[in-house]
């Protein structure tokens, strides 16, 4: 990801010193000539079009993946609530007592083995 924000940049930086080579005054005769097709877009309001429409777009795009981010937050927290109420850690419900669990599960052990002697 990097090195594609790195080579925006440096391309960005190129364009720049481009243009900050053309706009330096000559020292030498300047002859008249036709701008090519890049000068001509760079100083047209296209450019100005396309990044309004490019922030547009992302600004869509965000506030879409935002949503998309808080359905998934809505999603996890229902099922968390689901299992909270399945397991009976509601409101109401009392928590499990694993110490309690574990020692009955012993003694039925105990028991059992006592049984077949």
């Amino acid at each position: 990801m990097q090195i594609i924000f790195l080579n925006i940049l440096l391309v960005g930086a190129g364009i720049v010193l481009w243009l900050l080579i053309r706009a330096l005054p000559r020292m030498e005769k300047e002859v008249l000539r036709q701008k090519g097709w890049f000068e001509l877009w760079l100083t047209s309001e296209l450019p100005g079009k396309i990044d309004t429409f490019a922030s547009a777009l992302w600004l869509r795009s965000l506030r879409r993946f935002k949503v998309l981010v808080l359905r998934i937050d809505n999603s996890i927290n229902d099922r968390l609530q689901r299992m909270k109420l399945e397991s009976g850690d509601g409101i109401k419900g009392d928590k499990i007592d694993l110490k309690k669990v574990v020692e009955d599960r012993a003694a039925e052990a105990e028991g059992a083995a006592n049984e077949e002697d």
